[in-house]
Parts: C-alpha cells; structure tokens; sequence
C-alpha cells in the first residue's frame, strides 16, 4: 500500500508537475490536469481504505488479491493518460505481477499476468480501432503511428508479462524454501535451545546477560538455586578475568563449589568468546551444568565400593573365625566340666557371653557380605506384628516400664519374606526399646497408602518416646559400624536396609516434636 500511493504521487505528479509549470519541453498533444488529481486522490483513497480493512479481514489472500487487481486497474489508467501504447509507465505491470508472485505464489503471479495481458491488449486494440482516444503522447502523433508497432508491443509486453510471472515464480519456490528451511532450522535451534539441560548465557563485552535459556534462568535466578545471586557473581568474575588478561583458558570446564541451605551445590561453567565476522565487538558464551546430584552419586559410589570391600574382607574373617570360635567353645565346655570351684565356674561364664558376643558378631558380617535371598509368600500383617511384639515385649521392659503396642488394621495381607521381614523389624524395634532410658511407649503403627497410578504401600512406622536421634547419627544411621550405643556394633540398621531392599522396600527416619523418633518402612503391595 505504501509503494502503491509512493509510486503514483512520484510518477503522475512529476508529470503533471513538468506540463503544467513548462519547464521542459515535452511535446505533449494534450494532458487532463483533473484526470491526473483524480486517479492520485482515488489511489490515496482506496489505500486508506485498503489500510482500515486489513486488520478487521480475516481472508488476508483474497484482500491481497483485491488490491493488486486494482494496482493492475491504475497501472491501466496512467497508461491511458500518459499516451497509451507509447506510454512508459507500461513498465509498472511488470512490477504488479512480480508483487502477486512475491505476495501470493506462483499461480497468483500467471493470474495477474493474464489479467494485465488482458488490460494492455484491450486498451491497445480499442486504441487501434479509434474507439479510445489516449489523454497524452510521447513523440509521434497517434495519427501517424506504424499498424506493425501496435502489434509489435502488445505482443511483446503480453510475452513479457508471463516470462516475468515464470521468473517470479521460480524465485518465490526458491524464497519459501529457504524460508522454510529457515524457520525449520530456527524451530530447531530454539527447541535445543529452550530444553536443553545444560544451562546457555549469551554475554555482551560488558558482562550484561544478552540471552538466558529456562534452564540458566533457573540455576541464576531462582530463589531455591541462586545461593544468593553467587554463582551469577562467579560467573561475572570469570568473564573479567577472561576480558583482562585471558588467564581462564577458554573452552574447558572450571569447577564451582558454592554453599547453599542444604551444604554446598557444585557446578561446572564454561565460557568460550564469539566473535561475528561484520562485527567488531566480541560474545561470550556461557555453559552451567549443576553437578550437584551427581557428586552426591559419586559420594554414594565411593562408599559403595568402600562398603563392598569391607563386606569381602568381613566376610573371609568371620569364616575363618567362626570355626576356630566354634572349637575353642567346645573346649571351654570340656573344661568347665572338669572345674568345681565357683570362681572357675564364674570365669567360664564370662568366656561363654563374650563368645556368644562374638558369634552374633560373626552372623552379623556374614549377614552383610551374603544377604538371604528372600522367599516371598503372603502373610497377614497384623497377625504377624502381634507375634512378633509379644517375643519383644519382655526385652529391655523387665527394669524399665516400657509399652510395647501395635495399631493395625484387621485383614491387611502383604506379599514378603516373613522370616527377613521379621530380622529387620526386630533390630529397629530393639533401637527403639533401648533409646528409652526408664519409662516411655515404643509403637508400631500400620496404614495402607493409596498413590496414583494404582501405587499402593503399607506404611509401618516403629514410633518410640526417646529423645530421639541426634544431627550426627541421622547423617551416619547406615553407615556400616556406625553407633551411638557402648556395646553396639553399628550393623543392625545396616543389615534392617539391606534385608528391606531385597524385599523392595525402603526405610527413611526422622525425629518428632517435642521428643521422640519415628522409623518409617514401605513395603509394596502387589
């Protein structure tokens, strides 16, 4: 719309400018002064229009359409006015249908051909035949103008209207497939841009943050991930030393370790300099990952590896252990027969608890390197737990005025291994009874937790009234030969996991207001 009404204000008004004022001599026969300030107001009329109609029309095709057949219409009448078949501005066809080309594809551009081929033919043959007569001429008066010229120039503006249609439609092809393949390429680029798990910042010279893709927003400015805005000041701090004396070698990860609310969060940062060929300044940009996670893995790791070979080498000792042990009892047990006196017999008594200290010892690391590989059957829980706290009521309660009492519903069944079940539950609720220094209540507490997706556990939570567990040993709870007890060895919890695992299950612990703890065990159900 804009070219339209810049084209007609330059072309018609120059010329009526240059007849009117007679500043050149332009052999004119005759020109209309008022057709001129007509076609231009009507142009300028019918773009304002064009102009208000384009937003409130939802076929924008057929609108584009409209207009160019009226561009094809006005190119027409300055022709006519401008001396017909001699007029110059014939040349403005051609820019009529390479715009439908451009605009509205291949065929719109042969359609605007014909429909211009169709007004240049007519208004050439109606000026043969003296039914029009043109407003104006260049040069030869009409009268005096070849027959073969006529021919000559209809022919060849028709020839060339369809060649500039086949011209631009194979531009057009070429246009939309590079745009295509553009915004293919962009699509592309964004969707490895915008998901992509490693952090991009783009950077000017002065350090301003140009772009920053979801995942940098979230590792710089989330409140939950910022550290207080830290690693964006590192990483500020890199880009100067980057800019002033090239110190960070560039393209390689450097390590931060930055403290957080939950102890420290580690991440890798990159930066590497871009540098546009028409453009002076220089770019960096910048790769965040957030290892954190897989340093808390690779911790876990090294422990695992440390645990195995502990659990190897316990292994190999109890077994040689526990057949010299098992000889030396029985020697011990001749011995005592042969002794009578009360000291002798006292002494023998202390070797026997001491070895018998040293066999649950042995089972204990055996139990660790060789877990049992359950044996699965279904059983009733509750039945189960009250068996079981019946065999542990009389434990650590006949000094001390300990409850020991269960809450579970009535038929709950579950799929486990009884015997391993029954060897983990024993050591927490034997934690539990011994954390109670005189008096207090030891619960087990049993509930069936519906989860989405048809998920669903038995929650069984072993809850006692001690003082619960400090900040140490809830960090080191099944850290093998951790303890806080004098005569413990620091594997019953460990065992309790390992045993629940093979079943399955997990176990997690936490402490209770104002006083107690709660061990907490999932096992699922089929």
């Amino acid at each position: 719309m804009v070219v339209r009404v810049t084209l007609v204000s330059l072309f018609l008004g120059v010329s009526a400018i240059l007849h009117f004022t007679e500043r050149v001599d332009i052999p004119y026969s005759r020109i209309s002064e008022r057709a001129h300030y007509i076609l231009i107001a009507f142009v300028y009329f019918l773009s304002l229009f064009w102009a208000l109609l384009l937003n409130r029309t939802r076929n924008k095709r057929k609108l584009a359409y409209l207009q160019l057949l009226f561009d094809a219409l006005t190119v027409t009448c300055m022709v006519y006015i401008t001396g017909g078949v001699q007029s110059i501005f014939s040349l403005l066809y051609f820019l009529v249908i390479m715009s439908a080309g451009l605009i509205l594809g291949k065929r719109a551009g042969y359609i605007l051909a014909s429909f211009c081929a169709i007004l240049y033919g007519g208004l050439g043959d109606l000026h043969y035949y003296g039914i029009i007569s043109p407003m104006g001429y260049f040069g030869t008066p009409l009268t005096a103008y070849p027959e073969i010229m006529f021919f000559y120039r209809i022919v060849v503006h028709i020839f060339a209207f369809y060649l500039v249609a086949f011209l631009t439609g194979l531009l057009y092809q070429r246009l939309s497939s590079s745009v295509r393949e553009f915004k293919r390429l962009q699509s592309l680029t964004n969707n490895l841009l915008q998901n992509n798990i490693t952090g991009i910042v783009l950077a000017d010279q002065q350090g301003e943050f140009l772009f920053t893709n979801p995942k940098a927003k979230r590792l710089l400015f989330d409140e939950s991930n910022r550290s207080d805005g830290s690693l964006v000041n590192h990483i500020k701090e890199l880009l100067g030393k980057l800019k002033s004396s090239n110190s960070l070698s560039v393209n390689t990860w450097k390590l931060l370790e930055l403290p957080n609310e939950n102890g420290m969060s580690y991440y890798q940062v990159m930066l590497s300099q871009i540098a546009l060929p028409d453009e002076s300044n220089t770019f960096y940009a910048i790769y965040i990952q957030d290892i954190t996670e897989m340093k808390v893995l690779e911790e876990e790791l090294n422990k695992m590896e440390s645990l195995a070979m502990v659990g190897g080498l316990a292994a190999k000792i109890a077994h040689e252990v526990k057949n010299p042990l098992a000889i030396i009892n029985t020697v011990m047990e001749m011995l005592q027969e042969e002794t009578g006196s009360a000291v002798g017999k006292r002494l023998f008594e202390i070797a026997f608890r001491e070895i018998g200290r040293i066999q649950a010892l042995i089972h204990d690391l055996l139990m660790l390197a060789r877990p049992k590989k359950p044996f699965f059957k279904e059983i009733y829980i509750g039945e189960f737990l009250e068996e079981l706290v019946n065999v542990l009521r009389p434990i650590n309660t006949r000094r001390k005025r300990i409850e020991l009492q269960t809450d579970v519903e009535k038929g709950l069944r579950i799929k486990t291994d009884p015997e391993l079940l029954r060897q983990a539950l024993t050591n927490v609720i034997i934690n539990g009874l011994e954390a109670i220094s005189t008096d207090g209540e030891v619960k087990v507490a049993v509930t069936l937790i519906e989860e989405a997706h048809q998920s669903r556990h038995l929650s069984l939570s072993v809850i006692d009234s001690g003082p619960g567990f400090s900040e140490e040993a809830i960090k080191n709870l099944f850290v093998p030969f951790f303890t806080t007890k004098e005569k413990g060895s620091g594997l019953g919890l460990v065992i309790s996991k390992g045993i629940l695992e093979s079943l399955g299950a997990s176990i997690s612990v936490k402490n209770l207001r104002p006083k107690g703890a709660q061990v907490t065990i999932l096992l699922p159900v089929n």
